[in-house]
């Protein structure tokens, strides 16, 4: 009745078995929607007298079994799909019919291996979905049909292995998902599995179920130079700690969703810095609690920064500032601290127009114990720049230098003069004072049981055979016979350029002695000149 239907969808309608019958005279019809039925078997030819379908769904019937000839004379079909349908295998040369398929839909079927020819004569097929089947290998030369193939999934499968020749045929590959499979790969049997997919723009690899204790090969990505997006998602860093990223050149997009859950900073940031070209970067989910603010640094491009569900409760403005080009920066579900350090963000998230904080009002104050407090409605500005701290810490620095000036004053006043007078000699020394004319070099302060040592070495040392004769003044030849002896010491320490004092404990006893010293200190005080020296003849204790 309907000969010029062009969309029919008989979906839902608890069909058991169709016969060619049924379409005779549907000669315009393109679409055929056969979804959620129950049909388990397709006769031969089954769609002949549908000569013009173009778009055929039958997903989420019971065809255990696909039969190669039902899809006969269907010479226009472009789409297939053959979605939960409990298929368990699929023969050589099933879809051999199917010259002019471009969209070929397997997923969520029971399928565990694909074998040679099962797409035979699909040399136009662009797109090809097998995910969510129970794959565990891919034979040798099983794809080598599809040459213009551009978009393949095998997510969700067993697969355990992949040969360097498993996808060396798909050369116009765009898009390749093999995430969520078992694959470790190995670099005894996978050390450039991708190098013949020249054109691939995205690939994803993430949520490997191996353990990842092989080693992998550097050259993984080689080949890849045409690749923008890659995902690794659920893969230890560690995985990647040899794997070099100089292959890809025109990388912009890579997610690293829980890639770094229990791992060190430095593996962190080394692996993150391997891709410092990219223009979108996700770190979603890896538990991270700190990030060195030299991270990013080089990061000129980069334009989308996802760090969402961390652990990151303060953001350093010096993270930030590297990234000229930040357009986008997603910090939700993290647990920000209403503190000083991150008032800045406050800030910059409300009022700079650059850049765009997804969700920024859903944002709270984590460790507030009374309510949930907003994060951007969070009165911080007594963290800001106040003229009133800085007087108040000027007056508090004023007072207390006050203080200690007062006290050092108390306690070291006569330090600090003797301090002033050493500095005032030392001073009018470096000016260059007049010199004055001496009668000695040097007077000899001793007590007379050195003596014997002042005449036997002292004297004759420096008197007599030293390289240069010093003239000194020794009190039992040279002082005034008849004048006290006290004036004797004045004008013999008056005269010398200094005083040699010869220490030892008798020294330390004798009256005289310590008048001796007491003279040639004074003249610090009255004539500016420091002329003491003085010679230890054995040890004395610091407390003597």
């Amino acid at each position: 009745m309907f000969k010029y239907i062009k969309v029919l969808y008989l979906n839902k309608c608890k069909i058991k078995e169709i016969c060619k019958t049924t379409w005779i005279g549907l000669k315009f019809l393109h679409t055929l929607i056969l979804e959620r039925n129950n049909i388990f078997y397709l006769q031969d030819r089954l769609f002949s007298p549908l000569t013009g379908l173009q778009y055929l769904d039958l997903s989420k019937n019971s065809l255990t079994y696909i039969n190669s000839r039902s899809f006969e004379d269907l010479n226009k079909l472009k789409t297939l799909i053959l979605r939960s349908c409990k298929i368990a295998t699929i023969k050589p040369f099933t879809f051999r019919s199917l010259r002019n398929l471009s969209f070929l839909d397997i997923r969520d079927n029971s399928i565990s291996r694909i074998k040679v020819k099962t797409f035979d004569r699909l040399k136009i097929l662009e797109t090809l979905l097998l995910s969510e089947n129970k794959i565990h290998s891919v034979q040798g030369n099983s794809l080598q049909e599809l040459v213009l193939l551009k978009k393949l999934t095998l997510a969700n499968n067993n697969i355990y292995k992949v040969s360097n020749t498993t996808f060396h045929s798909l050369k116009t590959l765009k898009i390749l998902n093999i995430s969520r499979n078992a694959l470790s790969f190995n670099k005894l049997d996978s050390v450039s599995p991708f190098q013949k997919l020249k054109y691939l723009e995205s690939l994803d690899i993430s949520y490997q179920r191996q353990r990842y204790k092989d080693p992998v090969s550097e050259a993984l990505f080689q080949g890849l130079q045409s690749l923008k997006q890659l995902y690794i998602q659920g893969i230890p860093s560690s995985f990647f700690k040899d794997v070099s990223f100089s292959f890809l050149t025109n990388l912009t997009e890579i997610d690293m969703t829980g890639t770094f859950q229990g791992a060190d900073l430095y593996s962190m940031v080394e692996l993150i810095r391997k891709c410092n070209q990219i223009k979108y970067l996700r770190l979603d989910n890896n538990e991270i609690t700190n990030i060195p603010v030299d991270t990013f640094v080089g990061f000129n491009l980069l334009e989308n920064l996802s760090l969402k569900y961390n652990k990151l409760k303060n953001i350093s403005q010096h993270l930030v500032k590297p990234l000229s080009n930040l357009r986008n920066f997603d910090l939700f579900m993290n647990p920000l601290l209403c503190s000083c350090e991150n008032y800045w963000f406050q800030n910059w998230s409300k009022f700079d127009p650059q850049v765009q904080i997804p969700f920024l009002e859903s944002y709270i104050c984590f460790g507030q114990v009374t309510h949930e407090i907003s994060f951007v409605n969070q009165d911080l500005n007594f963290c800001g720049t106040d003229i009133s701290v800085y007087f108040f810490i000027a007056s508090f620095v004023l007072t207390l230098l006050l203080l200690v000036a007062s006290l050092v004053t108390v306690k070291l006043k006569w330090s600090l003069l003797y301090f002033y007078h050493m500095m005032q000699v030392w001073l009018q020394w470096r000016i260059k004072k007049e010199k004055k004319l001496y009668t000695y070099d040097a007077y000899i302060s001793y007590c007379s049981e050195d003596e014997d040592w002042v005449i036997k070495e002292l004297m004759l040392n420096l008197e007599s055979k030293g390289q240069r004769k010093y003239k000194l003044c020794f009190k039992s030849r040279d002082f005034i016979p008849g004048s006290y002896h006290i004036d004797n010491i004045q004008e013999a320490i008056k005269n010398s350029r200094k005083t040699l004092c010869v220490v030892s404990r008798n020294y330390l006893e004798s009256q005289w002695c310590k008048v001796e010293v007491e003279i040639a200190c004074s003249r610090v005080f009255y004539e500016k000149e420091d002329v003491l020296l003085v010679v230890f003849l054995e040890e004395i204790p610091n407390f003597r």
